[in-house]
């Protein structure tokens, strides 16, 4: 008797799917069971190498070093040097002339702004 119940359901889900198909619709979805992992497929996933994008200015040839100095008739008095921050600007010409710059910076702690050089044009 539970048998021919569970074969009358799955004729009934059927039957349903077809008239569904028919007007267009989509029939109940059918999901696979869930299955364990391969060994070969964990050992796949630790072997591979994680790939990270990685900054290209490593790899730019500098030809010259110009180190830029902020106005200091701009900077007010209790301004701080800070260091330098490097930009790498890229020029080609038939040799290159890769410049890197090294902007002057102060810090005004009243003001709590960095003052910089600005690049030249």
């Amino acid at each position: 008797m539970l048998q021919r119940d569970q074969k009358n359901k799955e004729e009934i889900q059927k039957l349903k799917d077809e008239i569904n198909h028919l007007k267009g619709e989509k029939g109940k979805p059918e999901f696979k069971p869930n299955l364990p992992r391969k060994e070969n497929d964990i050992c796949k996933e630790k072997k591979a190498k994680e790939w990270k994008k990685r900054s290209k200015k490593q790899y730019v040839k500098v030809d010259t070093i110009e180190i830029l100095k902020v106005d200091k008739g701009a900077l007010p008095p209790d301004a701080i040097h800070k260091g330098y921050r490097c930009v790498v600007v890229q020029n080609v010409n038939f040799t290159t002339n890769n410049v890197k710059f090294k902007m002057e910076r102060y810090y005004s702690p009243s003001e709590k702004k960095v003052y910089e050089a600005k690049l030249p044009k």
